[in-house]
């Protein structure tokens, strides 16, 4: 049985095609290369590893000549050379000119034309950045001089250049104004402030601010008028839950009517005043208390004095204690658990008598 052979020469080298190592005088040139002698010193100078395996590389190569591998080749790989053309370059941009400057230089002799032939509206002051000078006609018999002519020709060559710029700045006018416009524009919301007004309205007349007005008046109109008609009793109800007295309001004799009604210690004081005379008045003061007739009879007239006039009047199922001194006068009588003393300055016996009646009653 014959071995098949298991070497393969590439490039003059042989190699074993089982393990791939290389094989012959190139194996031990690189055995050699891969384990140099390390620090090898001649003449007291050392010469490192790296170096000396560097040179056995260098070494192998030129041993080997042309048939040494590609991987013992440092060399950088060249650029592959192929049908494609070069890079073209862009072709230069022209820079355009400045259409003012453009303009300028070759202005529209037939958009000047129109444009001086449009009639222009005398109530106008200015048109585009400049106003066009308009000058008169030379009156006959008129000398008109060089330096005259010579400034119309120039106004005129300004006048022929100045459309484009007049142009131009008519357009930003008209984008100023429109974006004037487009902030200014609220006419919606003025129609809609309108229809929320008209809701605010009463009726469709009346402004609903004007209407809450009204009302407000009048319901304090009303109050007013009852407060004014019962004033007295809300003062007295007020004065009783000060001095913590039953109360009740007296009814005023005629040509009397109610005064101011305060609270005192354990007792109510109601003035009654004259409507006729200032200075006439009685008081009417409730006391919570349950002193019987006889003692106020016999407390009344231990109080009175050389000039002073008691006496007791009955009438129905009440008593009455009346006392007299000069212009001064009292009258006394117990209502239920309360004690109701009147007394009165100028007031005769028939009036205090009438005033007491009323207290009590």
């Amino acid at each position: 049985m014959s071995k098949t052979s298991s070497i393969i020469e590439i490039n003059g080298n042989r190699y074993d095609a089982v393990s791939g190592r290389l094989l012959g005088a190139a194996k031990k040139a690189a055995q050699h290369i891969k384990n140099p002698i390390s620090n090898l010193t001649i003449d007291g100078f050392t010469k490192p590893a790296r170096a000396i395996r560097k040179s056995a590389l260098k070494r192998s190569i030129h041993a080997m000549g042309r048939q040494a591998p590609a991987g013992t080749w440092h060399r950088k790989p060249e650029r592959s050379k192929t049908l494609m053309r070069s890079v073209v370059k862009k072709p230069a941009q022209v820079k355009s000119e400045d259409k003012i400057t453009s303009r300028t230089l070759s202005p529209d002799h037939a958009r000047a034309s129109r444009a001086a032939g449009v009639a222009q509206n005398s109530k106008v002051q200015r048109f585009g950045l400049l106003p066009f000078s308009r000058h008169s006609e030379a009156k006959s018999g008129e000398v008109i001089s060089s330096s005259k002519t010579a400034r119309s020709h120039r106004s005129a060559a300004v006048s022929v250049a100045m459309p484009t710029v007049i142009s131009q700045t008519s357009h930003n006018r008209l984008e100023r104004l429109l974006d004037y416009a487009l902030a200014h524009a609220d006419a919606h919301k003025k129609l809609s402030d309108k229809k929320a007004r008209s809701r605010r309205r009463l009726f469709g007349r009346v402004p609903k601010w004007l209407a809450i007005c009204l009302v407000v008046l009048v319901v304090a109109g009303v109050v007013g008028f009852i407060v004014w008609r019962k004033v007295p009793q809300a003062s007295l109800k007020l004065a009783a839950a000060k001095a913590g007295v039953n109360a009740s309001l007296p009814a005023p004799i005629s040509g009397y009517k109610i005064g101011p009604i305060t609270a005192a210690e354990n007792a109510v004081i109601t003035t009654v005043l004259s409507t006729t005379d200032s200075s006439k008045k009685y008081t009417v003061t409730e006391k919570s208390s349950n002193q019987p007739v006889a003692s106020l009879a016999a407390a009344t007239t231990s109080k009175a004095t050389a000039s002073t006039q008691v006496q007791t009047v009955q009438d129905q199922d009440k008593t009455y204690v009346i006392s007299q001194d000069e212009d001064k006068s009292t009258a006394a009588c117990t209502k239920g658990s309360n004690t109701i003393s009147v007394e009165g300055i100028g007031l005769n016996v028939a009036e205090l008598l009438e005033a007491a009646k009323n207290a009590c009653d």
